[in-house]
């Protein structure tokens, strides 16, 4: 097979799954970004900046905090979409109106909540400020202000799926006319029975920012079922890291 018929076979599959046309499978794409990873510490490419990541034992009910506008009956976020895996692990998603008073909290239990997104608006077709997810005291996810969506390079395989990721890449933002950093940019996995999380891979670069680090993964990098994966970063100065990776969710 020339090379020529092997990409057009692999653009026709992408395009043909990105379409639902191939039966049990589908695409993801995962992106965070980081405005603030602090110089020489990790931290995960998500809107929590320095929080470290929360892996809950038990599922429970989330509690959604917004201010402001962002209210059920305001003029920003009136309600947003969740998406997250239960006690099961299996995947659920969820639209919850905002509640700038006094919280608002899911009728569905999570043990992880991975995207989340405005789902209803007033004049402002946006969040006016944070928007956090959280269980119990742990954040899960935040909408940062303005942005709409969660920008978390962080996913968690839901029951019977498997993911395979084709590549994973990070770029970085300095200030016109900043020094060079070192960045480092690490790919984790953890196993929700033994809690072992792993290094799967790593990428570095010395960059004043722009130039996107890519690694492509042949064959696909496989993640099984009730696995987190995710994105940390470190640099040797204070940098805005951007993340993600993208790969394909496949029945078992």
């Amino acid at each position: 097979m020339s090379n020529v018929h092997g990409l057009f076979l692999d653009n026709a599959f992408r395009l043909n799954v990105s379409r639902g046309l191939v039966q049990g499978i589908s695409g993801l794409n995962k992106f965070g970004r980081n405005i603030d990873v602090a110089g020489a510490t990790h931290e995960v490419v998500w809107d929590g900046h320095a929080v470290a990541l929360s892996f809950p034992t038990v599922a429970a009910q989330v509690t959604v905090t917004s201010s402001g506008d962002d209210d059920a009956a305001g003029t920003a976020a009136q309600s947003i979409t969740i998406q997250g895996v239960d006690a099961n692990w299996d995947l659920r998603t969820e639209t919850i109106d905002l509640d700038a008073t006094s919280d608002a909290t899911s009728v569905l239990s999570y043990l992880r909540v991975f995207r989340a997104f405005v789902a209803s608006h007033g004049g402002t077709e946006w969040n006016d400020n944070d928007i956090d997810i959280l269980s119990g005291a742990s954040l899960l996810a935040r909408i940062s202000a303005t942005i709409g969506q969660t920008l978390m390079a962080v996913y968690s395989v839901p029951d019977g799926k498997s993911l395979h990721i084709e590549d994973y890449y990070f770029s970085l933002l300095r200030a016109t006319g900043a020094s060079a950093v070192a960045a480092e940019v690490d790919l984790h996995t953890r196993d929700s029975v033994t809690g072992v999380t792993l290094t799967k891979h790593t990428l570095g670069g010395l960059n004043t920012g722009g130039t996107p680090y890519p690694h492509v993964f042949r064959p696909p990098f496989k993640v099984p079922e009730k696995t987190d994966v995710w994105i940390d970063a470190s640099s040797s100065a204070a940098a805005d890291i951007s993340a993600g990776f993208n790969g394909y969710l496949a029945d078992n």
